[in-house]
């Protein structure tokens, strides 16, 4: 591993913790890693009824607080959904990883999923940021996964992130290529990439940020516009630093 590059993701993680068994003390835990030697991560990832906890524990922190709306089935009604959200933003958070109703715009119900998502936009407001799961492990075939990027670019979405973790098939390079792609395509508006589900080690991560830099050039690594979406890849580098 080369440790000066390694140390160059720590900020691009939302360091990640949603687990049906999490407790104060884990997230306690969590918000203590995301404060690393080396710097602190982008964000840490929770469940909302701890979203009140972490801003306590990172206030003056440059870490955000990012948490999921929607997640992970993506079959919430929006009624519901945007009333989590409102919470959530009410209590601290900084940025919504919001599922896209994906199964609804695999029947073809895209406007439906479009006004979904706008909705969410309008929600959040100019101050938080929106990121769209697509679950590309349910959506699978390329030009799928392309228009669905489109959909969600067009709603509103500051980021497209590849996956919940909570499926088999999580990120891929197929997909994150794919992702690029369609983001590359509305070059007016800038949008990120959250690469997330089963980026567990530094080895994992490395082909993405080659992916990102010959793709999109190596301005794009930031956190304004990469994230890795992942429990145990800041444990894998900082052993090794």
């Amino acid at each position: 591993m080369n440790s000066d590059f390694a140390k160059t993701l720590i900020p691009l993680i939302d360091l990640t913790r949603l687990n049906e068994d999490d407790t104060p003390e884990t997230i306690e835990q969590l918000c203590h890693q995301a404060k690393t030697p080396y710097g602190p991560v982008a964000a840490v990832c929770i469940y909302p009824q701890f979203v009140k906890q972490a801003r306590f524990l990172l206030a003056g922190v440059p870490i955000k607080v990012a948490t999921v709306a929607n997640f992970p089935k993506g079959d919430q009604s929006r009624v519901d959904c945007i009333q989590s959200i409102k919470q959530s933003l009410d209590e601290g958070a900084d940025e919504i990883d919001v599922v896209m109703p994906y199964k609804s715009y695999l029947e073809g119900n895209t406007k439906e999923v479009r006004a979904f998502l706008e909705a969410c936009r309008g929600t959040c407001g100019p101050q938080a940021i929106l990121k769209v799961i697509l679950e590309t492990g349910a959506l699978i075939k390329r030009d799928i996964i392309f228009d669905a990027t489109k959909l969600a670019i067009h709603a509103g979405a500051d980021f497209i992130k590849t996956s919940t973790g909570k499926l088999p098939s999580g990120a891929t390079i197929e997909a994150a290529e794919i992702i690029l792609e369609a983001i590359q395509n509305h070059a007016n508006k800038r949008v990120g990439l959250k690469i997330s589900g089963g980026i567990q080690t530094f080895e994992q991560a490395v082909p993405y940020i080659q992916l990102i830099k010959d793709k999109m050039g190596a301005a794009w690594i930031t956190p304004q516009t990469i994230r890795f979406g992942a429990s145990r890849l800041l444990a894998d580098i900082m052993q090794c630093l």
